[in-house]
């Protein structure tokens, strides 16, 4: 078998083209991937497929093909390159070109400039046309939107076509006063007239929050930026240090190329672009030489003449999970219906969808029934509950590598390569409103490894011994300075608080207790190297965090932490306090 070809190209989007008229093509899933195959194949984006019309009035009939084999309807740049074939391989010189495409027949003309204009349709919306069945639904207009009403057993929603454009006018046009959103609105919408933002907690990072403020005020016009801070460490040293929110720089992005799990990504998506070299491998961090082999052994990819190349049957930066370091992402789904609700990353199942865990999606309530590992699913199903759940997590810290040691303040401090295992043991059901204690549910969950960096500190024997001669909890003081370490840390490294984990104190070697902190995602990136990096301004923030506290016990504005694995227990502030003021 033996096919003719034109290689062609609209705006950068490539194609395969293939004279089905004058020869005799069979065009399947399977050869559309072959063909579109970048090492092993032609390489393109597409594959366009020319064939003789069935419908009385078209001249052509063409087929356009996904790199992956699925079949499309239309393309724009596909269309440019179909006039452009036919017009050359003298299949017609026909002009303008009516061609029959997968919903009907468009028209295409050449300009004298080799331009193309083709109608590519109007947009659909009607119910019909989208496969939405809207009968026995009750509808309402909302400006160009229609909204049905659909019937949940939580309450009715109000679905529409564009009913978040449909918000966004109301706000810029000024009939709706104000709008409650989520960082949805942090970036990429413009509403001019916003006179002020109110922000409901610190985000984590300074560019978050000048994003966030900077919606307002947008044509040079005051404007009002407004903080209101939640009863944690890092809000709360905000509220006594507002300078800190507009005057420093905003953070550098952390981030560790040498990753081995985000190499495991990135060479495929290159190696897929074009094979790589020795000399192209060279240009990566020095990791890159242990993943290599890899990819290589898992067929992910093959070495051939020295380049190393890709052999999957996918585009793979269409697998890459922008958010996290893995590529294995979990559905929430009702469990009656199989509808998605959202998806998240594995890291994250046992941590926040075990079993009788209350999730909330978009304000709505649900509990996690169950997991379906073979489709990479969580079973939840709608509730109404006046509680919260909360997990309690069992972890153990083993030390792979030290990479630099530092003797600080009766503490020696290490940073280095760890293995975490952690186990969900059971979790707690609070009241919602005054966050009490409802009950402890006892869990058994696998434990899950985690290869990451941390830092980590050891008492010595002399700082030990004064805390306990000082009638303090030696466990509860560092546990305490644990949670301090942890709260001042996003200040410093521009993160989210769940982007770095604590392990509360562990035995050490000689008996002596060590805490750890360290990134809640495998292989890395960065956050506990920049706490080390720069260690002694991460001790000053959470010294003045904790002691301009009044509290005498440990609240959530110095030392609790909402999601602490083992629930703030044991905490000793007065411990904590002691270490502080006995360093130099």
């Amino acid at each position: 078998m033996i096919w003719s070809f034109s290689k062609m190209h609209g705006a950068g989007n490539d194609f395969v083209v293939l004279d089905g008229v004058r020869q005799s093509i069979d065009m399947t899933p399977e050869r559309a991937r072959a063909l579109a195959h970048r090492q092993f194949g032609i390489g393109a984006d597409q594959i366009l497929l020319v064939e003789t019309p069935s419908h009385p009035e078209a001249d052509f009939r063409y087929r356009i093909f996904n790199a992956d084999g699925s079949e499309v309807e239309h393309c724009g740049n596909g269309a440019r390159c179909f006039v452009r074939f036919v017009h050359e391989q003298k299949l017609s010189s026909r002009n303008p070109l009516k061609a029959e495409i997968a919903t009907g027949l468009i028209t295409l003309e050449e300009a004298e400039d080799a331009t193309v204009t083709v109608n590519m349709g109007q947009t659909r919306f009607e119910p019909e046309a989208v496969a939405f069945d809207t009968s026995d639904l009750s509808s309402t207009r909302e400006h160009d939107d229609t909204l049905w009403s659909l019937p949940l057993d939580n309450g009715d929603m109000l679905i529409g076509a564009n009913r978040e454009g449909a918000l966004l006018w109301e706000l810029a046009s000024g009939e709706l006063g104000a709008l409650i959103a989520t960082v949805a609105l942090e970036s990429g919408i413009d509403i001019g007239s916003l006179d002020a933002v109110l922000t409901v907690g610190y985000p984590g990072s300074l560019a978050s929050y000048w994003q966030q403020a900077g919606r307002a005020g947008r044509r040079g016009t005051d404007s009002l930026a407004l903080l209101v801070c939640r009863p944690a460490p890092v809000d709360q040293y905000l509220a006594a240090h507002p300078d800190l929110l507009w005057a420093p720089p905003v953070e550098a992005a952390r981030v560790d190329p040498g990753n081995l799990y985000l190499l495991a990504s990135h060479l495929p998506c290159a190696a897929a672009e074009a094979p790589l070299t020795a000399a192209d491998l060279a240009r990566f961090p020095p990791e890159a030489q242990e993943v290599a082999p890899l990819l290589v052994e898992t067929g992910v990819c093959a070495e051939h003449g020295g380049r190393l190349m890709y052999q999957g049957g996918n585009y793979p930066a269409g697998d890459v999970n922008l958010r996290t370091t893995t590529n294995q992402p979990w559905e929430l789904v009702l469990e009656d219906s199989g509808r998605v609700l959202e998806s998240d990353d594995e890291q994250q199942l046992w941590e926040r969808y075990y079993p009788g865990a209350v999730h909330l999606n978009q304000g709505a309530q649900y509990e996690v029934r169950g997991h379906d590992p073979a489709r990479r699913r969580v079973l939840v199903r709608p509730v109404r509950v006046d509680y919260t759940t909360r997990p309690l997590l069992q972890i153990g810290v083993v030390v792979d590598r030290v990479h630099e040691e530092r003797g600080f303040a009766g503490l020696d401090f290490c940073f280095g390569d760890v293995t975490v295992t952690r186990q969900t043991i059971g979790y707690e059901r609070r009241w919602r409103g005054h966050g009490d204690r409802r009950d402890l549910l006892p869990l058994s969950s696998p434990p899950r490894e985690m290869d990451t960096s941390a830092l980590w500190f050891t008492p010595r024997a002399e700082l030990l011994a004064s805390l306990r001669a000082a009638g303090h909890d030696a466990a509860g003081a560092l546990h305490g300075l644990e949670h301090a370490l942890y709260s001042a840390l996003p200040l410093l490294a521009g993160s989210e608080a769940r982007d770095v984990q604590g392990s509360g104190p562990q035995p050490g070697p000689g008996g002596a207790p060590v805490c750890y902190l360290f990134d809640a995602y495998p292989g890395g990136i960065g956050l506990a190297e920049r706490g080390w990096e720069a260690l002694d301004h991460l001790w000053s923030l959470a010294a003045a965090a904790t002691t301009a506290c009044p509290c005498t016990t440990g609240c959530p504005a110095c030392l609790q932490i909402t999601f602490c694995g083992v629930a703030n227990n044991p905490l000793d502030k007065a411990g904590v306090v002691a270490v502080f003021a006995a360093a130099p």
